[in-house]
């Protein structure tokens, strides 16, 4: 039997983790079968095991997987408010979460709920939204277009928790109560206040 090619290992790893998201999402990293997510994508018992070392590990791997999915989209044009760049980055957080549920649900979960060693991984994971986002607040800061009395580093950290909890309430309410598009503009309301008149549509 020839030798598997690297483009093949590839789209394997990456049935696998898309069925992983899907099991993780639904039952959680405790009670989620890696069996089941071998025959979810397609693939003999113990499938996983050629790819990952244990079930913690293939967890981190979504985790990180779902992380560089949703910080993929481009973001605002830089010479924009900072308040425009920062509802841009969120809205594409939010459209990329909708699009991509499974994966998003177990982030969001783990974000709020996971163990501190699961929370310290998944920190490292969400490194580069939040460096977006911060960047923003401090270029906004210089520009005298954002509040002064919080750090940058910690409002990041308030944004960034405050959509979690939102689309965790998003789903809860069966997409109800807020709907994924009102995420954005809610956040920055509460955390940044409201927008200017210019700003209004």
């Amino acid at each position: 039997m020839g030798r598997v090619s690297a483009k093949t290992k590839q789209a394997t790893r990456e049935r696998l983790l898309d069925a992983a998201a899907l099991e993780f999402a639904r039952r959680g990293l405790e009670r989620a079968n890696v069996d089941a997510i071998s025959l979810a994508a397609g693939h003999a018992k113990g499938t996983i095991y050629n790819y990952f070392s244990s079930k913690e590990e293939l967890f981190l791997a979504v985790v990180e997987e779902a992380c560089g999915r949703a910080t993929a989209s481009p973001p605002a044009r830089p010479e924009a408010p900072a308040r425009e760049r920062l509802r841009a980055t969120l809205a594409a957080f939010c459209v990329w979460a909708g699009a991509n549920e499974g994966f998003a649900r177990v982030l969001v979960r783990e974000c709020l709920v996971g163990t501190p060693e699961v929370q310290r991984r998944m920190a490292q994971a969400e490194e580069p939204l939040l460096a977006e986002i911060q960047m923003i607040l401090e270029e906004g800061l210089r520009r005298g277009e954002i509040r002064d009395d919080v750090q940058p580093e910690l409002l990041a950290l308030a944004i960034a928790g405050l959509t979690d909890l939102a689309l965790a309430q998003h789903w809860a309410s069966d997409g109800r109560n807020p709907a994924l598009d009102e995420i954005p503009e809610l956040v920055l309301r509460l955390l940044i206040g409201a927008r200017l008149p210019a700003e209004s549509r």
